[in-house]
Order: C-alpha cells, then sequence, then structure tokens
C-alpha cells in the first residue's frame, strides 16, 4: 500500500509520529532542541514536515524518545527513506507553491476522493480547452499566459497519470446543477466539456 503513497504524504506521516513519541516523553520542542543540539526551528521543521529528516538525525530522535518496538522502528526508517525520494511534483517545484504541491500529493495519495463544488466544475474533471478559458475567467489580474497554460496542462496530465495508477481510488462528486449550466469559452467548449463528464460516469471512473 504504501507504494501509492507520494514522498510528502510519508513526511507528513513521519512528523506526526514523531511529535506523537515526543509527547509521550514528555519532552517540549525546546528540551527536545537541547539534547540533540539542535535548533528549535530545525525540530519544529522536522514535526510540521517541512523538511526531510536523514537517517542520522532520525536515529537521534528515536535513541531521545526511547522507542524500543523494533518494528516500529524499522517502519520509521523505511517512512523517512521513502519521504526522500522525489514525487512527482518534484520537478514543478520552482512553480508552485509548497501548500499547492502538498494538495497535489495527498489527493493522489488517497484511495478515496470526496469533492463538493458548488461554483465550478473540479479541475480534475475539466478538459484541458475548458480548464484554459475557466482560468482565464477566474485568475485575477492578467490572464494566464499560453507558457503558463501548458505548464499548467502539463501539471494536470501528470496527476492523471498519477490517479490512473490506482484501479481502487474511489472518486465521488457532488456538482451542483448551476455549475453544469455555467459555459466557459465556446458553445463547443462547453459541449466537450459535458460529454467528457459523461464518459467519466459511463466508465465508472466518477
Amino acid at each position: 500500500m504504501l507504494d501509492h503513497y507520494d514522498p510528502m504524504l510519508m513526511q507528513r506521516m513521519l512528523a506526526v509520529r514523531l511529535r506523537q513519541l515526543r509527547y509521550k516523553t514528555g519532552l517540549s520542542q525546546r528540551q527536545t532542541a537541547l539534547r540533540t543540539e539542535w535548533s528549535i526551528n530545525k525540530v519544529n521543521r522536522i514535526e510540521n514536515a517541512d523538511s526531510t529528516i536523514s537517517i542520522t538525525d532520525l536515529n537521534a530522535l528515536l535513541g531521545l524518545y526511547r522507542l524500543t518496538d523494533p518494528q516500529d522502528d524499522e517502519t520509521l526508517r523505511d517512512w523517512a527513506r521513502r519521504a526522500r525520494q522525489p514525487g512527482w511534483t518534484s520537478p514543478y517545484a520552482a512553480s508552485l507553491d509548497l501548500r499547492t504541491r502538498r494538495h497535489l500529493a495527498y489527493q493522489t495519495s488517497a484511495s478515496r476522493i470526496l469533492m463538493l463544488d458548488t461554483l465550478l466544475i473540479p479541475d480534475l474533471l475539466r478538459t484541458d480547452d475548458f480548464n484554459r478559458h475557466v482560468r482565464r475567467a477566474t485568475t485575477g489580474g492578467a490572464p494566464p499566459t499560453d507558457q503558463q497554460h501548458h505548464l499548467y496542462s502539463q501539471i494536470d496530465a501528470t496527476r492523471r497519470a498519477q490517479l490512473a495508477k490506482r484501479a481502487d481510488r474511489e472518486l465521488r462528486v457532488v456538482i451542483d446543477e448551476a455549475v453544469l449550466l455555467r459555459p466557459f469559452g465556446s458553445i463547443d467548449t462547453t459541449i466537450n466539456q459535458l460529454q467528457y463528464l459523461r464518459r467519466l460516469t459511463e466508465t465508472g471512473t466518477l
């Protein structure tokens, strides 16, 4: 199952577990920093999943937290190794902020995706042409350039490919009827979008 998890999710899982272990030992972040001779900022970044952790640093924390369960110990080491692998969003790190990359990574790792939208067709379900017009209409300030749209299209295609790797993933979407009647671009663009949604439902994808 872990093979379906993005490294950014593994990093989050590890961060949560390390924080739990620190709580269990009754140590504060300041005390942890003092005993490991690290800065509080480093401890905080590890526990917030803002940075990966090396095996050496993980050994220091596991020793400090007195983890004695061999299976738990090996599990955390495996998570740390997986978290240090490049994820599918890594090539777009210069173009996407960390919050967006995390959202995409967590989404493509999920076994079930539930979506509710009363304003727009979710971007995951849009055709490329429809998406281009939505971005132009909803982006504040200057609309995306052709180069930016090409990048967004590439990211969307990669995300769909990642989602397609897991056949047992459940995708459920609730869309307001008014959303389906809201046109973007030409009539053909909107018709193609609606036909695309119908194909998704007919194939069982949606």
